[in-house]
Parts: C-alpha cells; structure tokens; sequence
C-alpha cells in the first residue's frame, strides 16, 4: 500500500474511534438531558436467556416475546468471552469459567442518535455475588453501502383484486383504475368474482373501462363458491403465465395512486423482499366529513407504510 493511503486510512480510523468514544461518553453521561415531555423518554427493555419482555408493542399484543434478537445473542456471547478471557494478576486453577447458565438478567436500550447500551448480570460464585458488564454498540457515522439506478419503465404491475357483490365499491375502484391508467399503462387488473349473483354487472363494468381505455389489460377469473379472499389471491396468481410480474393484492375498497405504485415497484424486490403497506383503517369520512365529502384528493387521507 503507498504511504500516503496508509497514513490517510489511520487518520480515518483515528478519527472514527475518537467519534465513537465520544458517543460512548454520551450514553453513558451521567448529567439529565432535556427532553420535553416523558414520552421522549426512552426506557430499559429486560431480557432473560429465553425472554424479552418488550414495551414498544404496549397492549396490542403479548409483550413477551419468546427469542432473542440477534444482536442481544451477539452482546451475551461477547460478555462471555470478556468473562472468560485471560485476567491480569489472576490464576487460571481457582478462576469462575462463565456460562450462559450463569446468566441473570439483562437490560437494554437503544437511541437513534448514539447506539444499543446493553447492561448484562451473570451470577457469580454465591447466590449474592453478581458480575455486571455494560457493552455498548454505537452507531457510527453514515457509510454509503451502495448506490445504484432503479428502471421501473419495465415493472408490470398485476393488480388482484378479490370481489362478492360489492358492485357500488368496484365501480368506485374502477373509476380511481382508470384514472390511474392514464398516466400508468404499466398495469394489469386481475379480479376474482365470487357468485353468480352480479358476474354480469362485474363483466360489463370492465368491459365498459376496457373500451374507454382502449386497453386488454383485464383478466376476469369467476368462481362459484364461498368467498374466499386467501383462495382469491391465489387463484389470481396462478392465473398469471406471461414474463416476470409484481403481484399487488388489493381489496375493493382501496384507493391507491400513481405513486404508490412506483412505491411498490422500487421497495419490492424479486427473491429477496416484499412490500406489505400498513393503512390506517379507522377513517371514516362520514365521521369527518358528514354529509359534504369532498373528493378524495381533497380528503385529510393520511398513509403509513412499514
């Protein structure tokens, strides 16, 4: 290696240990921060070997969960190697070799802007001896992992769309399609029709925005049988024999835009991730609005995405 490249590198490396010591010195300080109310809080989550007893779920559902996260694994492992590991003035022959059975309790919390402080108890040699370590992974600064160019000029979209009866909601969904149409024509509409009762509306709703879109981009998949929206999707799936698509499975009731769609075509990735949105699905505009709904671009939607 040329010497000025080395002489930069141990600058580098310099200047991000000096970074992180000083992140350690602020999640460890001992003096109050302000913060302006208790819910900036943040707090200490506990864990056993088996348990973690987390807060963030609050009561929506069982705030035990029954594994530990990987880098609580990585924390108790490296305890037991600091533990374990050869001691100055220390002889080997009457010297406690660590186990995780040896392990108490542990607590642990995480901020955004310093690291992870992990505060790991192990039994010692009598039920009232305890050793304590405190470990700390910082976040260090940025590092730009890769950057490349997304080209979603070619990212057919399959819409399915599970449907029983609900031809005022279609016909709605129809509307919002066609509009997005217009400035997507990278899209296909799968709809699996539950019954017999309304197939012949369902059929003539998209015939009808077949022709005024000039487009065959439709796929009409009847099945008389009890509506199902897992066979449904399914069914819609398979149903597709062309070249590689991103699957979207919609309800009837969605309203989705331009946008949104090219959400799904940069965040999914084939074989590796999927795009699972969470909407919020206690709006009513009835509630809101009353009996002057305005139209939807107008309405005070909010959207959260995971």
């Amino acid at each position: 290696m040329h010497p000025v490249e080395l002489e930069e590198r141990r600058k580098s490396n310099s200047e991000l240990e000096v970074f992180l010591h000083k992140q350690l010195h602020r999640m460890k300080s001992n003096v109050g921060a302000n913060i302006p109310n208790e819910y900036a809080a943040v707090p200490f989550e506990s864990f056993t070997l088996d348990s973690v007893y987390q807060l963030d779920t609050g009561l929506t559902r069982d705030p035990v969960r029954k594994t530990l996260r990987r880098d609580m694994v990585g924390a108790l492992e490296a305890a037991l190697h600091i533990l374990n590991g050869p001691k100055d003035k220390d002889d080997p022959q009457y010297r406690k070799i660590y186990s995780p059975r040896d392990f108490f309790e542990g607590i642990f919390n995480s901020e955004r802007d310093k690291g992870s402080l992990y505060d790991i108890t192990f039994r010692d040699n009598t039920s009232l001896d305890f050793r304590r370590l405190e470990l700390f992974r910082p976040f260090a600064p940025l590092q730009n992992i890769k950057e490349e160019a997304i080209d979603t000029s070619r990212m057919l979209i399959n819409i399915i769309v599970p449907l029983a009866t609900r031809l005022d909601t279609f016909q709605q969904f129809m509307n919002n399609f066609r509009e997005i149409c217009a400035e997507d024509e990278r899209i296909h509409l799968t709809v699996v029709n539950f019954g017999t009762e309304k197939l012949n509306e369902v059929r003539r709703i998209i015939d009808t925005a077949a022709r005024r879109m000039r487009s065959r981009n439709f796929t009409l998949i009847h099945l008389n049988e009890k509506f199902s929206r897992g066979r449904a999707l399914n069914m819609g799936a398979q149903a597709w024999k062309k070249s590689n698509v991103l699957l979207f499975f919609c309800d009837v009731d969605v309203h989705f835009t331009v946008d949104f769609l090219n959400s799904c075509r940069i965040n999914a990735q084939p074989g590796k991730r999927v795009f699972y949105p969470i909407p919020f699905s206690q709006y009513n505009p009835d509630l809101i609005y009353g009996d002057h709904i305005p139209t939807l671009e107008k309405q005070k939607v909010g959207h959260n995405t995971e």
